[in-house]
């Protein structure tokens, strides 16, 4: 997948990491990826809010795991050996979000960027890149979750950063 800009456009280009789930093609910060991994098991975790899918244990740290799916309207699925988990930084604490692929880091023009109106507090999509071959949400990784649920899974975890 291309997406980069026209040499006019790059020096405004904005680096993100794209991936996508079903059809959508999404993007977060690319300062907010710590690393893109393989699926693999879920633990469960009991007493998470309802948009954690579990967590795994990563070099002896558990990190909380996320499907974005029903955040963006679309169907919960099993996960699946092809998908990925992208480790983001949330602020206080680290989560992966399960995504179907990811398409790597891109540059993405912010002279094409659209912001989006305030939509619902679960809406983590801010803006709207549109690209000769589609549109790219964008997403904000400090919206993923609630304040409360962060702090509730910070404290769970035993991950909370200062």
């Amino acid at each position: 997948m291309e997406m980069n800009a026209s040499a006019a456009e790059s020096r405004d280009d904005e680096r993100y990491v794209a991936f996508a789930i079903d059809d959508l093609r999404l993007a977060v910060d690319l300062d907010s990826v710590v690393r893109v991994t393989h699926a693999v098991e879920i633990e469960p975790l009991a007493g998470a809010p309802e948009s954690i899918a579990g967590s795994v244990v990563l070099r002896g740290e558990r990190i909380a795991v996320l499907d974005l799916r029903p955040k963006l309207g679309l169907s919960s699925r099993e996960l699946e050996l092809s998908d990925r988990l992208v480790l983001v930084d949330c602020g206080p604490i680290r989560l992966f979000v399960i995504v179907d692929s990811v398409f790597g880091a891109v540059e993405l023009p912010a002279a094409r960027r659209r912001e989006r109106a305030r939509g619902p507090v679960h809406d983590c999509r801010v803006a709207d890149v549109e690209l000769d071959e589609g549109s790219v949400a964008i997403v904000d990784v400090e919206r993923l979750l609630a304040d409360a649920d962060i702090a509730r899974l910070g404290a769970m975890l035993g991950e909370a950063r200062g």
